[in-house]
């Protein structure tokens, strides 16, 4: 009760222009920003604004020059596991001989971020007329005020009407609308991606559904101005607008084109092999690509359901509190590696009613009997099923999406596994891949038998949340021999 409490008070005390039923909330900020500044600051502030304003204008001139044809590179097939229709039950053993699983190069996360940061309140002028949108996202009902101006149509998307597009936006107050959008990232922990699905929600709220042209403008307008590296392109026959944004984790089944050495991904627009876009831009290199990792737990809307999971390993049946509305957001989250979801964060929901249910469970026993309980665990309470015949397809889950789903299988045990470890016990994980399987291996606090990898030369034993039964140490007997990568979390 005390989280639901706090995600609503931090959403009405930060950010009160943004909630909905709040009138005149966005007049007392005009007030109160105009009263906070000094006359020094808002002289250095207009003159910073109308530098960022000059520098969009200069590039909605850029735009208008005849744009290029590049052919786009197929997106990759997300990698196949293909695993067993029925999970493998490991035979009961005494003893388990040490044995040393050879291991392929490390897949190591991509660096930390360059996290995005509110700006400073804008000075905002009086002459500016608004108009205000009441956007749905994350369960969340908020409300955003923009200027009027921005209502602009685009029915035609040759290089003049884009570039008259992207001015007339650079000419109006865009600088509030930043603000509030970074605001909201920022109070609800979005990471990149969420920052961009909540521009995209943005933008499909403001224009009619017809208006996708329009959608795409906008929503490249606002990434760029909030400091990422976004492209515009076109099909041949000047029929569909095209978004493509730098992403750094690797993306799957998305088309891209390499821009910079950097790889952009089409994520709105019809598939196409070929576009028509612009020549490098000179500013491209002082913004940021997108990441997928979430290294925030996420604050969705107070409605929360509940799974109970059966367990003898934990005395007793466990009830999980996991969030309906984070379903649809996970589902926009492109394919991408195993390594994503291994280093990013569940939601606060999730994460306070682990800590709950299994605190006071694991309480009194050492790290090596925490790590043998949270397996029992998982070998007990997450019914098997393949990708394919769930979903029809290869899905690797975050964290909490094993609470929502009734089936889960190799990579999904293994991502959450090494959660409950990493954050119940405090001890290092890390992820192992084979050609066909995936599974963990624990950093222990003492000597154990059986299968291990070396990693940055320290011990970690093999633990297979999906080999039914299995001890700590016990592989399955034919990844005893095949070399592994380890994915290193972070």
């Amino acid at each position: 009760m005390r989280l639901k409490c706090n995600v609503l008070l931090v959403i009405s005390f930060f950010f009160p222009l943004l909630v909905m039923g709040q009138a005149g909330g966005f007049d007392k900020m005009k007030n109160k920003s105009s009263q906070s500044f000094d006359e020094f600051k808002k002289k250095q502030t207009s003159k910073f604004e109308n530098y960022k304003k000059n520098k969009q204008l200069e590039f909605a001139k850029f735009l208008e020059k005849k744009w290029e044809e590049f052919n786009l590179f197929a997106g990759q097939e997300l990698p196949q596991l293909p695993e067993p229709v029925e999970p493998p039950v490991a035979e009961p053993v005494d003893t388990l001989p040490d044995q040393e699983i050879p291991a392929l190069p490390v897949i190591v996360p991509l660096p930390e971020e360059k996290p995005v940061p509110v700006p400073d309140i804008p000075v905002i002028p009086d002459n500016v007329i608004y108009n205000k949108v009441n956007v749905e996202f994350l369960g969340h009902k908020l409300t955003v005020n923009y200027d009027k101006s921005f209502n602009i149509a685009l029915p035609q998307i040759t290089e003049d009407k884009i570039a008259a597009y992207w001015k007339q936006m650079a000419l109006g107050s865009f600088d509030e609308l930043i603000y509030q959008c970074l605001l909201i990232k920022n109070e609800l922990h979005l990471n990149d991606w969420g920052y961009y699905l909540f521009v995209k929600t943005l933008a499909d709220t403001i224009y009619a559904s017809e208006q996708e042209h329009e959608k795409i403008a906008f929503t490249a307008f606002i990434l760029d101005n909030s400091g990422y590296k976004v492209r515009m392109g076109r099909d041949a026959d000047y029929k569909h607008l095209l978004l493509l944004l730098a992403i750094q984790d690797k993306v799957y089944g998305k088309s891209y084109f390499v821009f910079s050495g950097e790889k952009y991904y089409l994520v709105a627009g019809e598939n196409t092999s070929s576009m028509y876009t612009y020549n490098e831009w000179k500013d491209d290199n002082k913004k940021n690509a997108i990441r997928l990792v979430f290294k925030e737990s996420l604050k969705a809307s107070n409605q929360y359901q509940t799974k109970t999971i059966e367990t003898q390993a934990l005395g007793g049946a466990v009830e999980i509190t996991y969030n309906p509305h984070l379903k649809d957001f996970y589902n926009q989250i492109p394919a991408c590696d195993l390594a994503v979801s291994f280093n990013s964060e569940c939601s606060e929901e999730v994460a306070h009613s682990l800590k709950t249910n299994f605190g006071k469970r694991l309480e009194g026993k050492t790290k090596f009997e925490q790590v043998v309980t949270l397996l029992n665990f998982m070998h007990e309470g997450f019914p098997y099923m393949t990708d394919d015949n769930q979903f029809g397809r290869e899905k690797f889950f975050f964290y909490e999406e094993s609470f929502i789903y009734p089936y889960s299988d190799c990579e999904d045990n293994s991502i959450l596994f090494a959660y409950l470890v990493r954050k119940l016990t405090g001890l290092k994980v890390v992820g192992i891949l084979y050609h066909d399987h995936a599974a963990t291996a624990v950093q222990l606090d003492k000597e154990t038998d059986g299968a291990y990898v070396l990693h940055k030369g320290e011990k970690y034993t093999i633990c297979d949340p999906t080999y039914l039964g299995a001890r700590v140490g016990q592989s399955m007997p034919q990844y005893l021999n095949e070399p592994a990568q380890i994915i290193e979390i972070q």
